[in-house]
Order: structure tokens, then sequence, then C-alpha cells
């Protein structure tokens, strides 16, 4: 699943535990700029995570558009790609 802002590849398990994973690509910035960006998805992720399905495995990979981004857009830009997904809980 993607939409302009990043990535989202998903894969259903067996085991009832949430594995998640944050990918920022150097081409988005130096070292700084990439764990800003990384954690503004965590926080993001984290502010809704009692709401996404425990058996899967998820890895956020962001695009060059969530540097601009807000935290609050982040978060959307999550939850809209986890509703794609079938992933978020309603």
């Amino acid at each position: 699943m993607s939409d302009s802002a990043m990535i989202l590849v998903y894969v259903p398990t067996k085991t009832p535990h949430l594995k998640v994973g944050f990918s920022v690509s150097k081409k988005l910035g130096n070292s700084v700029t990439r764990n800003r960006i990384k954690r503004r998805m965590r926080e993001a992720f984290f502010s809704v995570l009692s709401s996404v399905n425990q058996n899967c495995l998820l890895i956020f990979t962001p695009r060059v558009a969530v540097k601009e981004m807000t935290y609050w857009q982040i978060r959307e830009s999550i939850c809209k790609l986890l509703k794609k997904a079938g992933q978020l809980k309603e």
C-alpha cells in the first residue's frame, strides 16, 4: 500500500505479536533528518497502536514528501494506509 507520503508493506502472521519497522532511506537527508523522521513516524504510529491488528508485520518507508509534513499529517497518512491494508480496527 502507498500514498504520496509513505509506503506500507504488511505481512499477516500466525503469531499474535505485532512487529513494526521504519525504514528511512539516505535519499531523505543526513542522519539527523532521517532520525527526526523516524521519531515522528514512530510516535504517530504508537498513538494509534491500540487500534491496530496485532497479528502482522508492518514496515513503513517514507517518501520525500514526509520531510515537510507535520506530526498530524504523518499520523493521518499512517492511519489511512493501515485502513487501506485492513489492519486498523474500527
